[in-house]
């Protein structure tokens, strides 16, 4: 049960807040390229845990902490898949 919920945790993390930046008029090769950065870039975010998320994640000892961590780096990635779409593309 708590390997479904951690699964659920980077799939809300990943697509709920990272893939929302895209405009939905994209190409679909567009949104599939973007798709693979975004998981790439949110697993970078949640493994490193850079900035105050680290903090964040020790002060909540506790599955809040986990589910707080990766929301932020899902937060981070979204910024940074949004940066990446409007500089290249």
């Amino acid at each position: 049960m708590t390997a479904i919920l951690r699964h659920f945790d980077y799939f809300q993390a990943l697509f709920a807040i990272s893939m929302k930046i895209l405009p939905t008029n994209s190409p679909y090769h567009v949104i599939f390229n973007m798709f693979l950065v975004a998981t790439v870039i949110f697993r970078f975010f949640d493994i490193t845990k850079p900035f105050f998320i680290k903090k964040i994640e020790r002060s909540m000892a506790n599955a809040l902490g986990v589910m707080v961590d990766d929301l932020l780096a899902g937060v981070y990635s979204a910024i940074t898949i949004y940066i990446i779409y409007k500089v290249y593309i």
